[in-house]
């Protein structure tokens, strides 16, 4: 990793940008990416209808479950997959990681902004988007997927407006 080779080198390496999902991956070990995906087939309850899987994951991992809005399957199943994987609660698993220390000595400065203005610039910023014809490009990306494996750029359909424009 570039980070290493930057330390060996006696030197700090800058990182600037990225999501809060993206730094936190970077700098603490993640459990639950090296978890392993397959799941035994007797385990329906992810093909299920999101309210069943909902259920089960009121009854294995409340605390988990009153995070979640009841219909958001995408976040109940991943949590009722590290479940069956692990045979823990993912609310375990994540208070774990947030007790982990960092991989490597880091310093971080986090901006703050007031709520408004941030509300503001992110109505700007997606306002742009529009303007800017993020229709086109989501159309495009969704063609990109349909030709090619779509698993490979599914993070990208997760990005702000895409999903309902595809579906329009």
């Amino acid at each position: 990793m570039k980070i290493e080779e930057i330390h060996e080198k006696g030197k700090w390496p800058i990182l600037v940008g990225g999501t809060h999902y993206y730094l936190q991956s970077l700098l603490f070990q993640n459990t639950t990416m090296s978890i392993d995906k397959d799941i035994s087939p007797e385990h329906s309850i992810l093909s299920s209808p999101t309210s069943e899987m909902f259920s089960f994951l009121q009854s294995v991992d409340p605390e988990e479950a009153a995070r979640l809005h009841p219909y958001d399957r995408r976040k109940i199943q991943r949590r009722v997959e590290l479940y069956l994987q692990t045979g823990r609660p993912a609310s375990q698993i994540f208070k774990q990681q947030k007790e982990s220390t960092t991989r490597w000595d880091t310093l971080i400065f986090w901006i703050w902004s007031d709520r408004t203005t941030l509300n503001e610039r992110l109505d700007n910023r997606v306002d742009n988007m529009i303007t800017e014809d993020i229709e086109t490009e989501c159309r495009e990306l969704y063609q990109v997927a349909q030709e090619t494996n779509a698993s490979t750029i599914q993070g990208v359909f997760q990005a702000i407006g895409t999903l309902p424009l595809i579906l329009d």
